[in-house]
């Protein structure tokens, strides 16, 4: 299994489908290092989805993240 990670467009770039050939390369590299699926994190009310959902990902789980605001802490 693939993972893709950590992958940003900067501002100035989005739209020119700079992110959708990233992805498609690591698809394709998955793919030929023998990957039978690959999964994508995302946050779920992020503006990719609808790439993902494009380019034939599906949404598989949500995930949670906690936080604790250390500021002001002793």
């Amino acid at each position: 299994m693939g993972v893709i990670e950590d992958l940003f467009t900067r501002r100035e770039f989005r739209g020119r489908g700079v992110a959708t050939a990233l992805i498609a390369a690591c698809v394709g590299d998955a793919w030929a290092r023998g990957a039978e699926s690959l999964a994508v994190g995302a946050r779920a009310n992020d503006t990719p989805k609808r790439m993902y959902a494009a380019m034939g990902f599906r949404p598989l789980c949500v995930q949670r993240s906690y936080l604790k605001d250390l500021a002001g802490a002793p």
